[in-house]
């Protein structure tokens, strides 16, 4: 699977609902653990320089992954630190990155003033916007529609596997620890957080303000970079 299910705060978002896919190898002549469950931290970049290395092909420049052959051969073994992900236009307006590790997930928004709304033109997104608008919403699902959103969101994975407890006040350190790492990445991968930012889709604005619609990355080339961030 490319990404989560297409509902609200799945698809398109950052939440594990949204980038936490399904990944099962069948490799008889490399697994020797048939059936074995790995919890390593692996990230969809890595998928093809494991690929290669599983056919003794060179693993080019231009790769920013890294292959988790080891993780094959024993499930138990420790490969990636961290895992990143990023939530740019999709219909909406949006700019989100997330960094996990295997114990925490947190989330930056850059558009804070908008509501997280991808995938509400569909049966169930129009259903929680009636159900918002009419005051019928759960405080859960009222939560996707909410203005302002947090700018800064931490999860703890292993207890809380659907990130519903917010938990960045309590631990204000691994916040800023996150963070940093999160920051690196993006400088390192030559990511930006242009102020003009594509609008909602139907909702385009004056034509100054398209003019300098930019998407993140662009003004620094990020397109060519093969700087991979923190491992």
């Amino acid at each position: 699977a490319d990404n989560g299910r297409p509902f609200p705060r799945a698809k398109s978002h950052v939440y594990e609902s949204g980038i936490l896919t399904p990944f099962v190898v069948h490799y008889p002549k490399g697994i020797k653990q048939p059936g074995a469950v790995c919890n390593s931290v692996v990230s969809i970049i890595d998928l093809a320089p494991t690929l290669l290395s599983l056919a003794g092909a060179k693993i080019g420049e231009t790769f920013q992954g890294r292959s988790f052959l080891n993780l094959i051969e024993n499930p138990n073994a420790r490969f990636r630190t961290y895992a990143f992900a990023e939530h740019n236009w999709h219909v909406s307006e949006a700019y989100e990155r997330m960094v996990a590790t295997d114990r925490y997930l947190l989330i930056e928004n850059k558009r804070p003033q908008l509501p997280v709304k991808s995938n509400m033109t569909t049966p169930t997104g129009r259903d929680l916007r009636a159900a918002h608008e009419n005051g019928t919403a759960t405080e859960f699902q009222a939560r996707i529609l909410a203005v302002p959103q947090p700018e800064v969101l931490l999860f703890d994975r292993i207890a809380d596997p659907l990130q519903q407890h917010d938990i960045a006040a309590d631990h204000p350190e691994i916040v800023t620890t996150l963070l940093n790492v999160l920051h690196r990445w993006q400088d390192q991968t030559d990511d930006t957080v242009p102020e003009y930012l594509k609008p909602d889709r139907g909702k385009e604005k004056t034509a100054n303000y398209m003019d300098r619609v930019e998407m993140p990355g662009a003004s620094r080339g990020a397109k060519t970079c093969r700087n991979s961030g923190p491992f």
